[in-house]
């Protein structure tokens, strides 16, 4: 066990006698500064207290960093520090994924802090690393009751993409019509460039007339030096939030709006439900339903309903290895037959956790069934698009709340019409936070 030497700033025995303001211990091993630090707690210097159990933390002896990461942990939380007990209690995962009462403090924490998502991840991981049965059954009840009470919070991811297809658009200089081959303008085929992608959440609950009330803003940007190329969506939904034995509801009133290249592409207006049910300690089903009236205002013959539905099985299979898996279809009307569609869509996603890293992987494929023939085009449009990401968050470097994020997407689009068949690869270089 190695000897460290901690003053109420840190110091090593070989330096001038400790400064007659200042408590100094030396030569002490790693049990014998974790009972200092609770006699300085005790004592009301809950500060020095953390600078000692900060110092422990770089002992050699895994077990000792362990205790001081968790205690750590404990003193944050006791003074108030919630975001710094979460960043201790992840730390102390990092070495220790299987420590289950670390990960049920630390789901804790994140739904208090309106991270809902983060808490049902961490229960199931705590369950995945195995649990007595009676603590199993407390982790089953925690994930079906689980709501988040916080009354607002949100997140936000800013990153500098690369794009190799900003518009999503073919490389072909001409495609063929049933009257002529027709010429491409430039902006008409794939264009790259180096844009801004943001995507950012907000929520509000509170109760309305005893009813407990969701609120939730959400959008995503893509924005380019080329104005005309830039995507932008916002979507704002509310609605109750309703718990019950069956599972968590959110029925919601929803509209969302779309701009491209600076003017309104879409607009719509629905409803939405969502229900999580957990399954057991390891997995959770999400089932969603939509329901909305797209009104195009530069296309009408493209206006109609779109119905879509989806459902997303999420399971720990171990404390550091998650995985996702998705199914979905979509039907969207249209005033001309032309322009109405079926489409599905299925993926899988991978999340590994590495120390306090993340890295991942994800696979979507999906199909697109036009329901007649454009009369410019000689066949119906039918579409099969591939995407493939890899990425990684990484969590050690973190800043005030924000973590690097690296993600890389290539996407293929097969056509049958060669004005829509495209490919396309994406880096993204950015800072995520959840607050």
């Amino acid at each position: 066990m190695l000897l460290l030497s901690v003053a109420i700033a840190v110091v090593a025995p070989s330096n001038p006698p400790c400064p007659e303001d200042k408590i100094c211990f030396t030569n002490l091993t790693a049990p014998q500064l974790l009972e200092a630090a609770a006699n300085l707690e005790r004592t009301g210097a809950a500060q020095d207290a953390e600078t000692i159990l900060l110092a422990v933390t770089h002992d050699p002896d895994p077990e000792a960093r362990a205790e001081a990461r968790f205690r750590l942990g404990q003193l944050r939380e006791r003074r108030g520090d919630i975001a710094g007990a979460i960043e201790a209690y992840r730390a102390l995962l990092a070495e220790k994924s299987n420590a289950g009462r670390v990960r049920l403090d630390l789901a804790r924490l994140l739904a208090g802090q309106g991270d809902e998502v983060g808490a049902r991840r961490e229960l199931r991981r705590a369950s995945a690393a195995g649990l007595p049965d009676d603590v199993s059954r407390l982790v089953d009840q925690l994930s079906l009751a689980l709501r988040s009470r916080r009354p607002f919070g949100g997140s936000i991811e800013v990153a500098l993409a690369p794009d190799t297809n900003i518009n999503r658009s073919t490389r072909n200089r001409t495609v063929d019509t049933v009257i002529a081959p027709f010429s491409l303008s430039e902006d008409a085929r794939g264009q790259s460039g180096v844009g801004a992608a943001i995507s950012a959440q907000a929520f509000a609950r509170g109760p309305v007339l005893d009813v407990p009330m969701l609120a939730r803003l959400s959008g995503r940007g893509d924005i380019y030096r080329r104005s005309r190329f830039n995507d932008i969506i916002v979507s704002f939904a509310t609605g109750p939030e309703i718990a019950s034995s069956s599972g968590r509801w959110r029925p919601a009133a929803v509209i969302n709006h779309r701009r491209y290249g600076g003017h309104t592409y879409s607009n719509g207006w629905g409803a939405t439900v969502n229900w999580l049910r957990p399954l057991d300690g390891r997995t959770q089903v999400e089932v969603d339903a939509t329901a909305l009236k797209m009104d195009y205002p530069s296309q009408p013959e493209q206006d109609g309903i779109l119905y879509d539905a989806s459902v997303g099985l999420e399971k720990a299979v171990t404390p550091r290895l998650s995985v996702r898996s998705t199914m979905g279809m979509s039907r969207q009307s249209a005033r001309e037959e032309a322009f109405a569609s079926w489409s599905g869509r299925a993926g899988a996603l991978l999340a590994q956790a590495i120390g306090r890293q993340i890295v991942f992987g994800q696979i979507d494929v999906s199909i697109l069934r036009m329901d007649a023939r454009q009369f410019l085009f000689p066949q119906v449009r039918n579409e099969t698009r591939l995407d493939l990401t890899v990425g990684a968050l990484f969590r050690s470097w973190s800043f005030r709340g924000l973590s690097p994020l690296v993600r890389l997407v290539r996407t293929e689009n097969w056509s049958t019409l060669d004005l829509y068949r495209y490919d396309r690869t994406r880096v993204e270089f950015g800072l995520s936070r959840e607050f």
